[in-house]
Parts: structure tokens; C-alpha cells; sequence
């Protein structure tokens, strides 16, 4: 398996996104939240990698 880049990170997360809004429209909130979440974890992830904050 490859490792995952900084860049692989913020698309992720976009994709979360993606998936969150879907599930909103369509009324399925609680996975809705999920994946807002998992969308803010990976973002702050990759912020934190690109001010070197992580390694």
C-alpha cells in the first residue's frame, strides 16, 4: 500500500465533503455529521503536515 500524501490528504477530504453533503440532501443526517468530521480531521492533518507540525 502506498503512503499518503499531503495532497491525497486534502482530496480525502474534499470526498467527505462530497459524500456529507449527499447524505444531508438526503435527510441522513447523523452519517452526514460523520463525515463532516472525518472531512475536518483530515484537513487539520494536512495543515498540520504542510506547516510541518506533523512528520
Amino acid at each position: 500500500m502506498k503512503d499518503i500524501t499531503k495532497n491525497d490528504l486534502l482530496q480525502l477530504a474534499r470526498n467527505d465533503i462530497n459524500i456529507a453533503e449527499l447524505l444531508f440532501n438526503n435527510n441522513i443526517f447523523s452519517n452526514a455529521i460523520y463525515f463532516y468530521h472525518q472531512a475536518v480531521e483530515k484537513a487539520v492533518k494536512y495543515l498540520g503536515l504542510r506547516i510541518g507540525v506533523y512528520n
